[in-house]
């Protein structure tokens, strides 16, 4: 305890009770008490208020710093943030990182930024799912309408995904397919899963879709007969489709305009509905067939003309005559990629095929070959700069994923 607070303890304890008791000495020491007293006022007061100056200089400072990122220009910022997503057509996270919602929680200018910045809003995947994974957030309607609403007028890639194994949408489910479907004509790039959704909610597959290039979509099975594939796309710029489906009866050969198509996916289809569907597609440059049995082919099986087709990945689960008819009736004149799964014929039979046919392979990949067959097949093809043997059919498979055709 210091010597002043020493006293302020001795001066308390001895002051008087009553002025009767105020004594000449105390009023002597209160006297000599004061002076003492003013000065240390003053000095405390210099002391306060050199702080308070050092303060507001300090504040001044900072206040008058401008970090370096936030004098960039907003054209800068918002070609940052674009750099900061997957690259468009590629669709972002929802939220955390990669995702345009986190950009807006840094600060109250990079919020405006990301808000007037329409190219970060023009890919989004739906639904918004729970951390349980088969719920719909019950705010994911708003969201999706502030994010689709902040797109501007700009092409758009699009999503949509349901729970595996649900058999129809939520109500919150078919408000977000409906909030999807409203700007479906500027979707561009669409990934569906139609799995869950009632036909009479997929109208807007049935409209005009005047900028979609490419679509990804699953198809909902028949039921009893009837058909749950929605009617034809009028898509007049699609390009590039991919279609999933189990659907036999009745055929899938009016749902997309074939003739347009450059690049085509048919995924768990019947191998009795490629053959149509690849009649109606003289365009395709890249095919990629993923066949199941069911019904049988039409025989003879009449030729099929791909004329300008360069990359041809044939996947067929079961051993049967079909595949491999459906196969040796294909006219693939500028054939140069060549995927079988399982290997369908011989290896001289095969060479017989494209000598016949007039095409000169640049890379081979046969699947479920023996060694005896591999080492026909090394004969047969001697001058194939790639030619890639697999017995195994899943390294095979993915062996094909890298040339990126699907």
């Amino acid at each position: 305890m210091s010597k002043h607070s020493d006293y302020l303890s001795l001066t308390a304890s001895s002051i008087p009770h009553s002025m009767a008791d105020y004594t000449a000495q105390d009023r002597i020491a209160d006297r000599l008490r004061l002076p003492f007293l003013h000065s240390e006022i003053t000095k405390l007061q210099g002391a306060l208020a050199a702080l308070v100056t050092e303060r507001s200089l300090i504040r001044r400072r900072l206040h008058a710093y401008t970090y370096p990122v936030l004098t960039l220009p907003t054209e800068i910022v918002s070609e940052i943030f674009i750099a900061y997503l997957p690259a468009y057509p590629n669709r972002p996270a929802l939220f955390g990182d990669a995702s345009p919602l986190k950009l807006t929680q840094i600060c109250a200018s990079w919020r405006q930024i990301a808000h007037g910045t329409p190219r970060l809003w023009q890919a989004i995947e739906m639904p918004f799912m729970t951390e349980h994974g088969s719920q719909f957030s019950p705010n994911c309607t708003a969201i999706a309408e502030n994010w689709l609403s902040r797109s501007s007028a700009l092409p758009l890639s699009v999503a949509f995904d349901v729970a595996y194994g649900k058999p129809q949408l939520s109500a919150v489910g078919t408000e977000l397919w409906n909030v999807l479907a409203s700007h479906s004509s500027r979707w561009k790039y669409a990934q569906l899963d139609l799995r869950a959704i009632a036909p009479a909610y997929v109208a807007a597959l049935r409209t005009m879709l005047p900028q979609l290039m490419e679509i990804d979509v699953r198809l909902p099975e028949g039921i009893s007969g009837t058909s749950a594939v929605p009617g034809a796309l009028s898509a007049p710029n699609l390009v590039t489709a991919l279609v999933r489906t189990r659907v036999e009866n009745p055929p899938i050969i009016d749902f997309l305009p074939w003739v347009q198509l450059t690049s085509l996916s048919l995924r768990d289809i019947a191998v009795s509905q490629v053959a149509p569907i690849l009649r109606s597609a003289p365009s395709l440059v890249r095919c990629r067939l993923k066949m199941f049995d069911g019904d049988a082919l039409e025989m003879p099986v009449l030729p099929v003309s791909l004329p300008v087709l360069e990359t041809l990945i044939f996947d067929f689960w079961d051993q049967n005559e079909d595949p491999r008819d459906l196969f040796l009736a294909l006219r693939t004149p500028r054939l140069k990629n060549l995927a079988l799964f399982p290997f369908i014929d011989d290896p001289v039979g095969l060479k017989e095929y494209t000598m016949n046919r007039g095409f000169h392979l640049e890379r081979l990949l046969v699947a479920g070959i023996g060694q005896e067959e591999k080492s026909a097949m090394l004969a047969a093809f001697p001058d194939i700069s790639h030619l890639e043997l697999s017995p195994d059919m899943c390294e095979a498979n993915e062996r094909a994923d890298e040339w990126q055709w699907w």
